[in-house]
């Protein structure tokens, strides 16, 4: 080198390269300044080409954040179809409901510091992002916005600004206690990381060696810096207000500028305005379980979900697939932070369809009175005693009311009262049980009309022909009649009509026995005992109808004579329900026609001419002759307008001619006995039949003859029935 020490009497002796003097950097230092400025420039240029790209493209990335939307899709709520009565009135429809949510961000105090800068941000341009002044401007302008929501809002609800402070108060301080549960949690596993001590220090050296490998390759390494928690409540909106009106929610939804970070939910609620009236047939909407909706999710097309109203009973059920509502659905765009920047709906919903009852909503009202005076002037003895009133047009098979006392108020399973519920559940009387489709008991001698038809068609027996009742079929202590058992005769010569109309026990032994048991079941099956009706309500009842080798379900015992007797009487293990005996009137009344009961006239939107029900079919019962059930409906008749008949004095009206049959059902086991009336109005036209049933009433003359006279007389006040005048028998 040039700067290397040399003796100063040695020659010099340099190289020739170096005698053109370009790189004698010691004789020419600007090129070695310049090689110096050259070395140091590149990286600087390059930490400077960083710097610009980091600011023009990759800090755009970092703000971009605060920029970033995502999509998320919601479900609209859809009102449910609406329940009406034949004249119009509503008995169960789905109320909208508004509910106000907030964003947390909006209604934490103090604001959020990141979010109060993201906020800040959307409203300033790139450039004016990087003006501190202009961020703090754009922050003291959102916080003033916030301040100007929440006045706002009281000033539209008319809610006082300290109340709506302590909801949002109440809001905060439950989503804080959210975060500090969070928190704890994890601080608590980071100190049992941290504290994990290995094996026992007095195991051997290898074993402690094998666990510290152990760790160092299973435990991720502690951070310097934890990741900051995300805690969805903080990014959600939450309930502030409930049950808004429309004029408010009219007003936020039309001016969303001027209300920031609210968010209007609705949803609707089953309301029936008409609390117990027909409640057992209209029934309830409940929410399914989760193991509900999972099994019936591949055979269920209308996609339940966890939440959504299905039919749990009575027509709400039946018809659960009309009434529904389907959902919509819509397209939400947000923020980073949560916030609803815009909405779409993509899909509109569709709601159910109305449901018109054949139910009278007058009659129904006045056959509830009528049971609910008895079961409380009149209790039975029994604790679970009960009542029920069926009437059927017996022109189209209608029901035009089904009544059952005691009932449940429906609105219960909207509006939840605990108190209310406690006294239903204990009640003995069993307000929920439907009774006119499910309780199933013995019919007693309203029976005796089906062994009359059995005793014509069979031949066997001349019903003009006078049979002797003696009181009692072979011995005194058995096989009586009632006015033997109270009064210690019988009723003497006696033809069929006459056996009807005083309901001659012994008349009827004689003639099961004449018949035979199969001839009486094959005509009580063929009548329609001993299996549902098909009316269009869930878990109808069929009753038993007992035959031999088939007494009662799971029944071992053989049948024997006294089956035979009871069975022509009504008793035996024969069960029916009032529904099976109110149709079998109408059959005897509309001259033998059969069918099925509806209590559905139409379906669709009533503000158009919706969609017809399928007509009742009445079809003729083969081999039932029209004379022998004009037989019978003389005898009916006879029960209510002869001076002698079981219903003479408990049903007769002077204004109406009614026909009819009474019914005594013995229960035994020392309990009273189920009273029965069942017939059809008017006798000589008919037009609606009729089955009246007090549980444990007692006579069915005494008990429920009555009712069936108020259930008659409110009719004809109703206008249903034309008044007449009639003569004296």
């Amino acid at each position: 080198m040039l700067n290397q020490p040399q003796h100063p009497f040695e020659p010099q002796i340099r190289p020739d390269s170096w005698s053109s003097g370009s790189w004698l950097t010691d004789q020419n230092p600007s090129l070695r300044l310049g090689i110096l400025l050259t070395l140091m420039s590149f990286p600087l240029l390059v930490v400077a080409g960083r710097v610009f790209w980091l600011q023009s493209e990759v800090r755009d990335r970092f703000i971009a954040r605060y920029e970033e939307t995502y999509e998320t899709r919601e479900l609209i709520p859809a009102p449910d179809g609406r329940i009406l009565s034949a004249d119009g009135q509503v008995l169960a429809q789905d109320e909208e409901f508004f509910n106000l949510e907030v964003h947390y961000r909006w209604l934490e105090s103090p604001a959020d510091p990141d979010w109060l800068r993201g906020q800040a941000y959307q409203r300033l341009s790139r450039t004016e992002r990087r003006d501190a002044e202009k961020i703090e401007q754009a922050e003291r302008e959102v916080l003033d916005e916030r301040r100007n929501l929440w006045a706002s809002l009281a000033q539209l609800t008319g809610i006082a600004p300290e109340e709506l402070a302590e909801k949002r108060s109440e809001v905060q301080k439950r989503v804080e206690r959210i975060v500090s549960l969070v928190e704890d949690k994890r601080a608590s596993r980071k100190t049992e990381t941290s504290t994990q001590m290995p094996v026992d220090v007095s195991q051997s050296w290898w074993k402690r060696l094998a666990w510290r490998i152990r760790r160092e390759l299973t435990t991720p390494p502690s951070r310097g810096r934890e990741e900051p928690l995300i805690i969805r409540e903080e990014l959600d909106y939450h309930l502030v207000l409930e049950n808004l009106s429309f004029d408010v929610v009219a007003e936020i939804e039309a001016n969303p500028e001027k209300y920031p970070g609210l968010h209007i939910s609705y949803g609707t609620l089953r309301k029936y305005p008409r609390g117990e009236l027909a409640s057992h047939v209209i029934g309830h909407r409940s929410e399914p379980d989760e193991s509900t909706v999972a099994s019936d999710s591949e055979a269920n097309p209308l996609d339940y979900h966890v939440d959504d109203r299905r039919g749990i009973s009575g027509i709400e059920r039946s018809y659960d697939r009309l009434l529904r509502g389907l959902r919509g659905e819509r397209k939400v765009i947000r923020d980073r932070q949560g916030e609803i920047l815009s909405s779409e709906v993509i899909r509109k919903p569709r709601p159910g369809q109305d449901v018109v009852l054949t139910i009278d909503s007058l009659l129904q009202q006045e056959t509830e009175a009528i049971i609910d005076r008895k079961l409380t002037t009149d209790p039975s003895p029994e604790e679970e005693a009960g009542a029920s009133i069926v009437v059927i047009d017996v022109r189209t098979g209608e029901v035009i009311a089904c009544a059952n006392g005691p009932r449940h108020n429906l609105q219960l399973f909207s509006v939840y009262d605990e108190e209310a519920w406690r006294e239903l559940m204990q009640d003995p009387r069993r307000p929920f049980f439907p009774r006119a489709t499910n309780m199933t008991i013995a019919p007693g001698s309203v029976f005796k009309t089906v062994t009359s038809v059995s005793l014509l068609e069979s031949g066997k027996i001349d019903p003009d022909e006078p049979f002797f009742c003696q009181g009692y079929l072979n011995t005194p202590e058995r096989y009586r009649c009632y006015v033997y058992r109270h009064y210690g005769f019988g009723h003497g010569e006696i033809a069929l009509r006459e056996a009807i109309a005083q309901s001659c026990n012994v008349y009827f032994y004689q003639a099961g026995v004449t018949i035979g048991p199969d001839e009486m079941i094959y005509w009580a099956d063929k009548l329609g005992f001993g299996r549902p009706t098909g009316i269009d309500l869930p878990g109808e009842a069929g009753g038993n109808l007992p035959r031999p080798g088939h007494l009662a379900p799971g029944s071992s015992d053989r049948w024997q004579q006294s089956e035979t007797l009871g069975l022509a009487i009504g008793q035996s293990r024969l069960t029916v329900t009032p529904l099976q005996i109110a149709r079998w009137m109408a059959i005897i009344a509309n001259n033998g026609y059969g069918f099925t009961p509806r209590l559905v006239q139409r379906t669709g939107n009533i503000a158009t001419t919706g969609t017809s029900a399928t007509p009742v079919s009445l079809q003729p019962i083969p081999g039932l002759d029209e004379t022998s059930l004009q037989r019978i409906r003389e005898g009916m008749e006879r029960v209510v307008n002869w001076h002698r008949g079981t219903g003479y004095k408990t049903v007769r009206l002077p204004n109406v001619r009614i026909a009819g049959k009474t019914g005594t059902a013995e229960v035994g086991g020392g309990k009273q006995d189920h009273a029965w009336f069942a017939g059809y109005v008017p006798a000589d036209r008919p037009k609606y039949a009729f089955a009246v049933v007090v549980e444990h009433g007692g006579g069915g003359g005494s008990a429920a003859g009555p009712l069936a006279r108020e259930l008659v007389q409110s009719m004809l006040d109703l206008g249903l029935l034309e008044s007449t005048t009639l003569s004296q028998k």
